[in-house]
């Protein structure tokens, strides 16, 4: 993780009073849930490609299932500022061309894409597990204990944790008591291991220096294509009207000083000409400024 508060959280004596022990709650908790969904749906898409992968039907399948990575990714990178406030950027590239294939070959050639995979691989076979584990020792088992005198005044003597019987108002008060202070001291270690969720996340969910970089010279030639079509269209714009309505406005001058020279019928010729000009010149500069707007009104349609 880029930002070292949480680490510098848990070493301080105080650390029940601040946010992150319940923050790391939070995540854990919600790890918890989208481990499970993410188990529950990548073992039915790979029973089923598996299945189907006989009549080759599966094979697409299996090929989507080695995609599951992204979104998965997208949402933890999402989840993980519950516990970092630092945004964690996305590692993929932009596609330079449009299309489904174009998006596939990209995706697929990315080194992002299978650590994204991994990453989906370990949080459902190891780190699911072992968050489960802890939020039930640190969370339900101290939870189970709070609810002891109440359990009591309902339903008589309840045995907490199937080995402690709790029969009378001084074991239900301990019982209480005992699961306050174990709850106290869990925040710690659940507390510890949100953080080092959190720096795994980042560490193979964000974009590596290499690939800052190409995202960097992808950009830079980006621009440089934009620069070009731009000073392409302004040299096409200054052609346009040298070749075209500057030669008719001229002509148009040209036209009227004779026109003002001469009387008669020869001067309504000329003025007659001179209107035909201007009209060419109208429509020539009409052509050329067609489709010239502003950037607004592309943006908004």
């Amino acid at each position: 993780m880029q930002s070292s508060a949480a680490w510098r959280a848990l070493t301080r004596w105080d650390l029940v009073l601040t946010s992150w022990p319940w923050r790391s709650l939070a995540y854990l908790v919600t790890g918890v849930l989208v481990g499970e969904v993410v188990l529950v749906v990548f073992l039915m898409s790979l029973f089923t490609g598996a299945v189907l992968a006989a009549v080759l039907i599966g094979m697409p399948l299996l090929l989507v299932l080695s995609l599951g990575g992204i979104p998965v990714a997208a949402l933890e990178r999402r989840r993980l500022r519950i516990i970092d406030p630092d945004p964690a950027p996305t590692p993929h590239r932009a596609r330079e061309r449009p299309g489904v294939i174009a998006w596939l070959r990209l995706r697929l050639w990315e080194q992002a894409t299978w650590r994204e995979l991994g990453y989906v691989v370990l949080m459902v076979t190891v780190l699911w597990p072992i968050e489960l584990l802890a939020v039930t020792f640190g969370l339900g088992m101290p939870f189970s204990m709070a609810l002891a005198p109440a359990l009591r005044s309902q339903t008589g003597d309840v045995r907490v944790l199937n080995f402690w019987l709790v029969d009378n108002d001084l074991s239900a008060l301990a019982a209480l008591a005992a699961g306050s202070v174990w709850f106290l001291l869990a925040l710690y270690p659940l507390t510890l291991l949100a953080v080092a969720h959190g720096a795994l996340a980042r560490a193979m969910l964000s974009p590596r220096e290499t690939e800052t970089g190409q995202r960097l010279a992808e950009i830079t030639r980006s621009r440089t294509r934009l620069v070009a079509a731009f000073e392409s269209e302004r040299r096409r714009i200054e052609r346009d009207l040298h070749d075209g309505a500057q030669q008719r406005l001229v002509a148009l001058t040209m036209t009227l000083g004779m026109a003002r020279l001469t009387e008669g019928e020869e001067a309504a010729e000329l003025v007659t000409r001179a209107h035909g000009q201007a009209k060419l010149a109208l429509t020539e500069l009409r052509d050329l400024v067609r489709g010239i707007h502003p950037p607004i009104l592309t943006d908004r349609g």
